[in-house]
């Protein structure tokens, strides 16, 4: 079985002042983009890692602390409360596509299950 491969990523932000001089103050400051995660803003690790923890720990059983204790082992040290708090704000946003597919599907008068 072939070891994960990791990687650090850092997005390093410019931010620049204006060369005109306003002697009340008020200088315009002028930053570039960063990119973003598109699940969450400033995240301790990927969407992929995440992705992983939520795989491991609700379709494979795993817990939390086993997933550190290999997390580390590969050269990702990952704190339980980082996963946590990120399964956590997960779950709020899942929240909402969930409540949203509810109300379409109760919307149907007959719903077939197996």
């Amino acid at each position: 079985m072939k070891q994960p491969e990791l990687f650090c990523r850092n997005h390093y932000q410019q931010t620049y002042k204006c060369e005109n001089y306003h002697p009340k103050g008020g200088d315009k400051i002028v930053a570039g983009k960063v990119p973003t995660s598109p699940i969450f803003p400033h995240i301790y690790f990927s969407s992929s890692v995440l992705a992983q923890v939520v795989t491991s720990k609700y379709l494979m059983a795993v817990p939390l602390n086993r997933q550190a204790i290999f997390f580390k082992h590969i050269g990702l040290p990952i704190d339980t409360k980082h996963m946590v708090r990120a399964i956590i704000k997960l779950s709020e946003q899942l929240e909402t596509i969930y409540n949203e597919l509810t109300k379409i599907l109760l919307k149907n008068p007959v719903i077939h299950m197996d």
